[in-house]
């Protein structure tokens, strides 16, 4: 099963961001490629992650992920799930900010 992000070139475009980030945390955490690769993968395989020529599945993600000390949401998309869920409270708490400032007489929800 392949990790659905799309077809011709934002897919590859989306897995070379990937490549990136798993590198960048590989050197972040003073790791050779085969180090990260350990007995699960070869050191060429790692390779083609980080150059963004291969696609890893999903049970490779939360490997790498494991391996990285991240999450599969930061692999993806270069935001964690906490950076999420901490942007979506920000969200929330300016928009219930906003509803006592609507001038009168419009109706506005905001979800």
């Amino acid at each position: 099963m392949r990790v659905g992000l799309g077809t011709g070139t934002t897919a590859r475009w989306l897995v070379e961001r990937l490549g990136e980030r798993v590198r960048q945390l590989r050197v972040a955490a003073g790791l050779t490629q085969t180090d990260l690769a350990g007995d699960r993968f070869s050191k060429e395989y790692v390779s083609q992650i980080e150059r963004g020529k291969t696609r890893p599945t999903r049970e490779t993600l939360e490997w790498l992920a494991g391996r990285l000390e991240t999450d599969t949401e930061y692999l993806e998309h270069g935001l964690s799930r906490a950076e999420t869920e901490r942007l979506e409270a920000d969200v929330r708490t300016a928009a219930q900010r906003l509803v006592p400032h609507k001038p009168a007489g419009v109706e506005h929800r905001l979800q």
